[in-house]
């Protein structure tokens, strides 16, 4: 059977390593210039850049750590987040021992409104008490107040970065299938085989028959210079419109001998998705927009012969270990 891969995400990937492994043909076709899809890193100017922002891998799920280090290996890396708040304060994210210790022990009143308030207002275009329970467990917005002095962002047992990098990974996942670069939004249509596993977003599928979903984006400024002394420092309030900057060569501690050497860091600004003028990055799926989703599923659940997977196809905000594990999930029956 012939199974075409519309993305060549992590999703597309995941999928096309299944399939092959069945013993099928696949094509993928991906309308960027590269694969990866949001994962997609590069080399400038001697740093491994994040091109579309930072991706952190973590997981307690040892079957997915499992199924990816079969195509690369992980470094040692742990995320630590620092945010800056309006006091001008640089305290861990999220507020622990250590926190307390340089602006005082504080209420969850006081945390939310200094570290989360702004810059989900910023990051999501919307207040904190709007978002939904799925964007604040992904982005650990509950723990407001983290016990003890352990400054880790994620707690999983399973955490780093491929060594080489996420593109080389996923050229690796990709190996034995036929991707086409540069391919037209329809050009999959067609060449489409018996099985269509679809991971952009839902509402293009239909040709926004139902309407547009809303998704955020995300834009950049990349800065060769002076790093940071964390990987990611967050702007926690409104004195600047970016939400974060990043330090990538702080992502390879393996290679990262010069703490003060110069090297690549990217600002970072979220907005509204434009298909003129930017990509979906992030759904968002509150309110009216879940509504509109649930009338997709409906067109959803009525195909035979495709399968959606991945953050934009199914519209739910996955961090990168939930979409392998769901097309894992989803796949195993097609792919025995």
């Amino acid at each position: 059977m012939l199974v075409t891969i519309v993305g060549s995400g992590l999703s597309g990937a995941t999928a096309a390593v299944m399939a092959l492994r069945a013993g099928h043909e696949v094509e993928v076709f991906e309308t960027r210039s590269h694969i990866g899809g949001n994962c997609y890193d590069s080399d400038f100017m001697g740093t491994r850049v994040h091109n579309y922002g930072a991706h952190i891998f973590h997981t307690n799920d040892e079957e997915v750590w499992k199924f990816l280090n079969q195509f690369t290996s992980f470094n040692s890396y742990t995320h630590e987040v620092k945010g800056e708040i309006s006091s001008g304060d640089i305290i861990p994210v999220p507020f622990n021992d250590v926190a307390a210790e340089l602006v005082g022990e504080q209420s969850e009143e006081w945390i939310v409104d200094h570290i989360f308030r702004a810059y989900t207002l910023k990051q999501w275009g919307v207040d904190y008490d709007q978002l939904s329970g799925g964007v604040t467990k992904r982005n650990g917005l509950k723990k407001r107040r983290r016990e003890g002095r352990d400054c880790r962002y994620f707690t999983d047992k399973y955490q780093g970065i491929p060594v080489n990098g996420y593109t080389a990974m996923i050229e690796a996942m990709f190996e034995g299938a036929r991707v086409h670069l540069n391919a037209d939004k329809d050009a999959w249509k067609r060449h489409k085989g018996g099985l269509v596993i679809y991971t952009g977003p839902v509402d293009s599928f239909y040709d926004y028959g139902l309407g547009r979903l809303k998704y955020r984006s995300l834009k950049w400024k990349h800065t060769y210079g002076p790093g940071l002394d964390t990987a990611v420092l967050n702007h926690c309030h409104m004195g600047k419109d970016s939400t974060r900057v990043v330090d990538h060569a702080r992502f390879h501690p393996e290679t990262l001998k010069h703490p003060q050497k110069y090297r690549v860091t990217s600002e970072e600004w979220a907005e509204d998705y434009d298909p003129k003028l930017n990509l979906p990055i992030y759904p968002v799926p509150f309110k009216e927009d879940q509504d509109l989703y649930t009338k997709y599923r409906q067109l959803v659940l009525a195909e035979s012969d495709t399968v959606f997977l991945g953050r934009l196809a199914t519209y739910k905000y996955l961090d990168m270990w939930m979409a392998v594990k769901q097309v894992i999930q989803k796949m195993s029956h097609y792919f025995v």
